[in-house]
């Protein structure tokens, strides 16, 4: 690739620093070796970044994502935000803290979020004073036909609420915080001896912003996403104008990234979202007896269970360096003690 056509990691950095971005969070996060993961997998070598610990409210990738989603909601003078998500959400659990800590009203609508039992990021959406409004029907446009009623009502009454689904900077602020977090890993791997790396995670817009970052840095990065829903697809979700477009236009960066520059898996799904696979159950227990590392059997348990079945498939070269993208979700893990002890 042609100098003309990528970006200095200070170019790159000063665009990123022209928007607006808060400085919450505990970052860097680590870059950990699994050597017993590796060991007992009898593949290439696996090193795992932390973005579990990325603090606030027990971290997660949406800590990075809301240092610009709400630069924006406090650059723009919003009093309130109103979010929409799934009942079991680490989006919602983030988005409340850092509410809170903005001193920002904070509403919740849950989809099917009615009669759930009080645990996991339920819980702390309470503990977190949020203003929860439970629905019984999971369907996006009930939610989000009861959400904007609720805009009106709270724009009737003088504020200035932020509804986040019909905002568009929601939809790149996670790329924008992993931009900025391909640097980080980047100076990471320096320190360690180590270029040429291979990521997995979740099919999504952290995924998405890393390879973004590679693409206009010229990072030698590969990338394969699990997918974790069949709700909707990486195109409609990642590879649109409003989402890596979007992005590429406002930091006017010379490269962007297509569907085929990341491999997605999408048989570890299930049912649908939120079931507990068998290989997904499997992939919390190997992780936590290897490495004693704690993920959850919904979203990261899914991504290393993709992992896992690609390594013993002998699909990745054995010396290929691996980078497992650790995108928090804890609290996830207690509402599925009856499958994981099963």
């Amino acid at each position: 690739m042609s100098p003309n056509n990528l970006l200095t990691i200070s170019q790159l950095k000063k665009r990123l620093n022209k928007l607006p971005r808060l400085n919450i969070g505990h970052l860097p996060t680590p870059l950990d070796y699994c050597k017993n993961l590796t060991k007992t997998l009898n593949g290439p070598k696996i090193f795992i970044k932390r973005d579990d610990c990325t603090g606030i409210t027990f971290g997660g990738n949406k800590v990075r994502h809301n240092q610009f989603l709400m630069g924006k909601v406090l650059e723009q003078g919003f009093d309130s935000y109103i979010n929409v998500m799934d009942w079991r959400s680490n989006n919602a659990r983030l988005a409340a803290a850092f509410c809170n800590l903005l001193n920002i009203d904070y509403h919740l609508v849950l989809r099917g979020g009615e009669n759930k039992p009080i645990q996991g990021n339920l819980l702390i959406y309470n503990l977190l004073k949020a203003n929860i409004y439970p629905q019984k029907s999971s369907e996006a446009e009930k939610a989000f036909e009861f959400a904007r009623n609720l805009q009106a009502k709270l724009t009737s009454k003088g504020k200035k609420p932020f509804l986040a689904q019909d905002q568009a900077y929601s939809k790149i602020a996670g790329i924008l915080g992993y931009l900025y977090a391909a640097i980080e890993i980047h100076e990471q791997l320096e320190r360690i001896g180590c270029s040429e790396v291979h990521f997995f995670s979740v099919v999504g817009r952290s995924l998405a912003g890393l390879a973004l970052a590679a693409k206009n840095l010229g990072f030698p990065w590969k990338f394969t996403g699990i997918e974790i829903t069949k709700e909707f697809t990486p195109k409609e979700y990642v590879f649109n104008k409003d989402s890596v477009g979007s992005v590429v236009s406002l930091l006017n960066l010379p490269q962007t990234i297509n569907e085929n520059e990341i491999t997605v898996l999408d048989a570890f799904v299930g049912k649908e979202y939120g079931d507990v696979t068998e290989d997904s159950k499997n992939a919390v227990h190997l992780l936590a007896q290897t490495e004693s590392i704690i993920i959850e059997p919904n979203y990261t348990g899914k991504a290393l269970a993709g992992l896992i079945h690609q390594i013993k498939s002998k699909k990745i070269n054995s010396n290929e360096r691996i980078i497992f993208l650790h995108t928090g979700g804890t609290p996830s893990l207690f509402l599925y003690n009856k499958e994981l002890i099963s």
